[in-house]
């Protein structure tokens, strides 16, 4: 049962991860090393 919520909480965490740079590159926009190797392509 502690494995079950062991894996829970880390696969939470690692949400709430990923929530929270989509709400930053949101709030503040891509970083621009990125957008600039996007377009060059």
């Amino acid at each position: 049962m502690r494995d079950v919520v062991f894996i829970a909480i880390a696969v939470g965490f690692f949400a709430i991860c990923i929530a929270y740079i989509a709400l930053c590159d949101r709030i503040i926009g891509p970083d621009p090393v990125a957008a600039e190797s996007e377009t060059v392509s």
